[in-house]
C-alpha cells in the first residue's frame, strides 16, 4: 500500500514533539539526539494523565508515549480515551519496554497511532528529523484501522467476555475454524507470540483499535454486525 509523504517546506518549519515517559534517561537521550535539530521542540510529561493539560493547551506534531505500565495492569484506563482524543491529528507512537511486540517497525493501529517496542525509538528518531516524513501509517482496512469488523467482534468475545471458540462461533454465526483464524491473525498483526502477550496489550489497546463511534463494541460485540458502515 502506498504511503503519502509530507515534505517540510523550509528549514524554519517547526516541529513539536511530546514524549510521555517517567524515565528521565529516555527523555535525556531523546533530547540529546534532537539537540542538533533546532526546528524541533521537545516537551515531556511523566504520564498520560499529566500530559492532558499540555495537549489541551498546545498542538503537537508527534507524541511518543510509554504505556508499559498500562500493559502490566488490568485497567480500565478512562484517561487514555481522553489522551488519544486530545492528541488530535498528531502521529502517536506507543512504545513498550517489553519483549513484545517483536516487529522491528511500528505497527499501525490506526491512521495516526502505531505500536512499537521501546528499542525501536533508536530507529524512529532519525526518521522524525528527515526532510521527508511519512504523512500517515500504512493501514490494513478501508477506514484505517488494523482489525476488521469481524476480527474486532471475535477479540471482544475472546478477551472481554472469556468466550470459547464454540461460543464465539455460535454468537457471531460463523464456524469455529474462522474464529481460530481470526485469533491467529490478531496475534500476528500485533507481532505477539501468544495469548498472554495479546491479553497484556488489550487493556491499553482497546482505547485505540476501535473507531471512536464504535467504542461500545466492548459491551455488545454484535454491534459489529449491526453497524456495517463503521468497520469494513
Amino acid at each position: 500500500m502506498k504511503m503519502d509523504i509530507h515534505v517540510l517546506p523550509t528549514s524554519e518549519q517547526r516541529m513539536r514533539i511530546l514524549i510521555v515517559d517517567s524515565c528521565a534517561y529516555t527523555f535525556l537521550g531523546t533530547s540529546s539526539f534532537l539537540a542538533d535539530y533546532p526546528h524541533i521542540t521537545l516537551q515531556q510529561a511523566a504520564s498520560p494523565e499529566q500530559a492532558l493539560p499540555m495537549l489541551r493547551g498546545a498542538f503537537f506534531d508527534v507524541v511518543l508515549v510509554n504505556l508499559t505500565h498500562h500493559c502490566r495492569c488490568s485497567g480500565p484506563f478512562p484517561s487514555l480515551a481522553d489522551f488519544f482524543l486530545l492528541c488530535g491529528p498528531a502521529r502517536v507512537y506507543i512504545y513498550l519496554d517489553a519483549p513484545y511486540p517483536t516487529s522491528t517497525a511500528p505497527i499501525p493501529l490506526s491512521g495516526r497511532v502505531a505500536l512499537m517496542n521501546k528499542h525501536g525509538l533508536t530507529a524512529l528518531l532519525p526518521m522524525l528529523t528527515a526532510p521527508c516524513q511519512p504523512g500517515g501509517f500504512i493501514t490494513y482496512t478501508n477506514n484505517g484501522y488494523l482489525f476488521t469488523r469481524q476480527e474486532l467482534a471475535v477479540i471482544v468475545l475472546w478477551i472481554d467476555h472469556q468466550k470459547t471458540n464454540h461460543q464465539i462461533a455460535q454468537q457471531l454465526g460463523i464456524c469455529g475454524r474462522t474464529v481460530y483464524v481470526h485469533k491467529r491473525h490478531a496475534t500476528q498483526k500485533l507481532a505477539v507470540r501468544n495469548r498472554l502477550e495479546f491479553c497484556s496489550l488489550y487493556p491499553m489497546l482497546k482505547y485505540v483499535i476501535f473507531p471512536p463511534a464504535y467504542r461500545r463494541l466492548t459491551d455488545n460485540p454484535l454491534l459489529a454486525y449491526l453497524d456495517y458502515d463503521l468497520v469494513p
